[in-house]
This record gives structure tokens, C-alpha cells and sequence, in this order.
């Protein structure tokens, strides 16, 4: 059913592209899954289980979390997006990349590290442009900014993983463990958990606004959606978020709790945060209140539409 999103002349429709590519990895990487567990039951191969377990994990977490993401982004964050030539080899580079880098690892073929390089190349792609508006300080409105901070977050978690795959960590007398737990901590926690949070901001308020005032819109003051969402909560939630990731992602590595308990909860802190402004904003849906305007908001509202409020 999704042929027709796989034409050539589809390609730069990346949102349906990217999601139905997302739905493809999750079935290869169910399909891995079960692949694993017949092999380890009836002894076909030898296993290299740190190979076939990494197979899964990036079918699933890559293929099938950060490929919706980086589609669904374009629309969401419009500095993911590229042109259709540049689309479409992004996207070419990612999956391909991602289908060879498991193939190697569940099959025993030569090249993971060849396809794993490449792999971390295609994200790096994909999230280099966010975090260099970021630098240059060109993100405008603050769901961007965190959304561009995950972002950093998440080129931060390729490079460790890449890091890992030419082994690094070892020959710098490093725990490779502890630096794979780090690397699955930013990639899910920093990166898709950060990027998912700070873009909720963008859609949930707009939600909640054409539920509940879109009705009132031109009969009364409003607030804007902007009004919705407490910045000062926001910031202070993505602070601690971003903060107790990277802590976190340090303590693990080096497997010192005394930088991973801060760290963890940090982060429980400002998923705390998270929670707080977004029923801060869902009470004007749940709950039988209603808007009391400001001074300013019904000078506002006369300005507008060039007469009176209705009467409640």
C-alpha cells in the first residue's frame, strides 16, 4: 500500500515518504527481532550479539523513531528541510545506509563499519542545519529553539555512536559499555524525547486554542495562542531537561553516579516542568473556565475588528 509513495517522482514529498519508510523499518525490525531469537534457538550461526542486538535497535530507534521524525520535522522545524535534490539523497543515504548497516550486523557481512559511517553521515546531515542556525542565533520563536537544541543533542549522540563503532572508547582505555548506555541515552532521551517535547509546544496550544476560543474569535477577546504556554516554565523545564541529558550521558559513560544521579534527576525535573505547562494549557479545554480580558486585550480587540465586544 505504500508503492506509490516510493516512485521517483514522490521522492521530495518527504513527510509521506519518511513515514512510510518509518513503517517499513518497523516491520524489518520486527522481523530482526524474530530473526534473532530463532537464530539463538536453533544455532545457525554464532552470534556477535553486540552486531545483531545494534541491527535491531537501529532499525527500531533510527528506522522507525528518528525517520518520522526527521519527515514530519520539515513541516514543524523548517530548517530540516532541504531542496528535492538534497531531499532526496538525504533520504537515499539514511535508509540505504540503515538496511546495509543491519544486514551486516545480522548476518555476519563485511562493511558494518563502512555502513555505520555512512549512516552517522546521512543524520549528521539531516541535523547539521538546525544546529548551525542555532549557533548563528537565527532560531526565532522558543518551540525552535529546543527543537534545535535536540537537534545538537542528537548530532552529539552520532558522533558517540560513531565513536563506538571504530572503538574509540577502548583504545582510550575507556568503558565501552557505559559509553553505549550513554550513546542509547542521548539518542532516545536527548534526541527524540527533546525534539517530541519542544515541538508539542508548537502543535498542543494551537489545538487547544481553535477547540475552546476559535469559536469566540471576532465576538470577544481572546488570548493568543502564544498566551497559552507559560515561557518562563518552558525555558526552565528545557534547561533542566537538556542539562540532566547531558549530565546524565556523562555520569553513564565515565560510570560515575556522582554525575548520573544529578543528572537523572535533572532530567525527571524537567520532564516535571514539561507536564506542568501542558496541563496549564489543557485546563482550558478540561475545565469550565472562562477568559477574563485585560485592559490591553480588549484595546486590542477594538483595534481589530473595529468595534465593541459582545456582551458575555
Amino acid at each position: 500500500g505504500f508503492a506509490s509513495h516510493f516512485a521517483p517522482q514522490q521522492l521530495v514529498d518527504a513527510v509521506a515518504l519518511y513515514a512510510a519508510t518509518a513503517t517499513v523499518n518497523l516491520v524489518l525490525a520486527v522481523l530482526a527481532g524474530g530473526w534473532i531469537a530463532l537464530d539463538k534457538h536453533l544455532g545457525l550461526r554464532p552470534l556477535d550479539v553486540t552486531a545483531v542486538l545494534g541491527a535491531h535497535v537501529h532499525l527500531a530507534l533510527v528506522g522507525w523513531i528518528t525517520v518520522p521524525i526527521l519527515g514530519f520535522g520539515r513541516k514543524l522545524l523548517p530548517s530540516l528541510a532541504a531542496g528535492p535534490r538534497e531531499t532526496r539523497a538525504r533520504f537515499l543515504l539514511l535508509e540505504g545506509s540503515l538496511v546495509a548497516f543491519a544486514a551486516c550486523g545480522l548476518f555476519a557481512l563485511p562493511g558494518r563499519r563502512i555502513a555505520g559511517t555512512l549512516l552517522a553521515v546521512a543524520v549528521a546531515w539531516h541535523l547539521v542545519r538546525p544546529v548551525g542556525r542555532l549557533l548563528r542565533r537565527a532560531v526565532g520563536d522558543p518551540a525552535s529553539l529546543w527543537a534545535s537544541l535536540a537537534c545538537g543533542t542528537g548530532l552529539l549522540a552520532t558522533l558517540v555512536g560513531l565513536a563506538l563503532l571504530w572503538g574509540v572508547p577502548t583504545r582510550l582505555g575507556l568503558d565501552a559499555a557505559g559509553w553505549t548506555t550513554a550513546y542509547g541515552w542521548l539518542g532516545i532521551v536527548g534526541w527524540a524525547t527533546g525534539f517530541a517535547t519542544a515541538i508539542a509546544f508548537k502543535l498542543f496550544p494551537l489545538w487547544v486554542w481553535q477547540e475552546r476560543f476559535a469559536p469566540e474569535w471576532g465576538k470577544r477577546p481572546v488570548p493568543a495562542v502564544r498566551d497559552l504556554v507559560h515561557d518562563g516554565i518552558r525555558h526552565a523545564g528545557g534547561a533542566c531537561f537538556l542539562a540532566g541529558t547531558l549530565l546524565g550521558a556523562a555520569g553513564l559513560g565515565l560510570s560515575d553516579p556522582r554525575l548520573a544521579r544529578p543528572g537523572t534527576w535533572l532530567t525527571a525535573v524537567g520532564v516535571l516542568l514539561f507536564v506542568a505547562n501542558f496541563a496549564r494549557i489543557a485546563r482550558w479545554e478540561l475545565l469550565p473556565l472562562r477568559f477574563r480580558p485585560a485592559p490591553p486585550d480588549v484595546e486590542r480587540f477594538r483595534r481589530n475588528f473595529g468595534r465593541e465586544p459582545d456582551p458575555d
